[in-house]
């Protein structure tokens, strides 16, 4: 939808969404908060990227916005060709089951 990609999110889904073709770093947002492995110290993380985010002046919002186009599209343009949300899923089960031969 072109928003900024700030996600309260399990350790990782950053990472599983590249690993999907998308790119998450883009509108000057450093995607390594959501690598905390901790879950209080991860949200807390995320929040003050949220806070940072709401704290810029419009003009740096709309600057950053417009430097990110190409990514913002690509992003589109992913969830236009493939069926995501079944993507999604078939990818949690397979990963899911390759967790669980390795228990």
């Amino acid at each position: 939808m072109g928003h900024p990609l700030i996600l309260f999110a399990s350790q990782g889904t950053l990472r599983c969404l590249e690993d999907m073709g998308f790119r998450t770093d883009w509108c000057g947002i450093d995607p390594a908060y959501n690598d905390i492995q901790d879950n209080v110290e991860r949200f807390n993380a995320t929040q003050q990227v949220l806070n940072d985010w709401i704290a810029l002046p419009q003009e740096e919002k709309i600057a950053r916005l417009e430097k990110s186009m190409d990514t913002i599209q690509h992003n589109f343009d992913l969830i236009r060709r493939s069926d995501f949300y079944a993507d999604a899923i078939n990818e949690a089960v397979a990963r899911t089951e390759k967790y669980y031969e390795t228990v």
